[in-house]
C-alpha cells in the first residue's frame, strides 16, 4: 500500500519464515516502525523508532510462553521479561551493553533476586531454600561465595 506520492506505507505478505502472515507499517521516511508476523512459535510484534531500529519485541518463544524485550538506544536489550524452562516468570535488567545486572526469577520453592557486577559475576543473591526459608548470600568480585545469612535448609 502506498501513499499519494508513491511512498510505501504498509506491506501485506506471507512471513519470511515460510508460513503465516506478515504486516509491515512504514513511516513517511520509508522506515518500518511496526511489524506483525508469525513463525513456528506463534505471533510476534516488533516496534521500531523513527529510524527503523527495534525498540520493543513481543513474541511467543519456542516453549510457547511469552517474551517481551525493551531495547536501548544502541540496540541492546535493556529489560527482558520471559519464562524459565519450568514455566515460571523471569525478569532481566541489563546495562547499556546488554549485559545482565539484575535477575528476578522464581524457583519451585521461592523467589530469587541476583545482582551481577561488571565482570558478569553474581555478587549478591536473595532467595529461598528448598525448605522455603530465606537467605542472603554474598560473593566476591569473581563470583566465589563469601558469606550467607539465613537458613540453609
Amino acid at each position: 500500500v502506498e501513499d499519494g506520492k508513491g511512498q510505501e506505507t504498509m506491506r501485506f505478505s506471507s512471513s519470511n519464515e515460510g508460513g503465516g502472515g506478515y504486516i509491515g507499517i512504514y513511516n513517511p521516511s520509508g522506515k518500518k516502525t511496526l511489524t506483525l508476523n508469525n513463525d513456528n512459535s506463534g505471533g510476534n510484534i516488533y516496534l521500531s523508532n523513527s529510524d527503523g531500529n527495534s525498540r520493543v519485541a513481543m513474541q511467543c518463544n519456542a516453549s510457547a510462553g511469552g517474551f517481551l524485550a525493551l531495547y536501548n538506544s544502541t540496540g541492546y536489550t535493556a529489560v527482558k521479561l520471559t519464562q524459565t524452562s519450568s514455566g515460571n516468570g523471569d525478569v532481566y535488567v541489563n546495562n547499556y551493553n546488554g549485559d545482565e545486572r539484575v535477575r528476578l526469577s522464581v524457583s519451585s520453592s521461592a523467589g530469587n533476586l541476583q545482582i551481577k557486577n561488571n565482570s558478569k559475576s553474581m555478587v549478591v543473591e536473595l532467595g529461598g531454600t528448598a525448605g522455603e526459608n530465606g537467605t542472603i548470600n554474598t560473593y566476591n568480585s569473581s563470583g566465589t561465595f563469601v558469606q550467607g545469612i539465613g537458613s540453609s535448609y
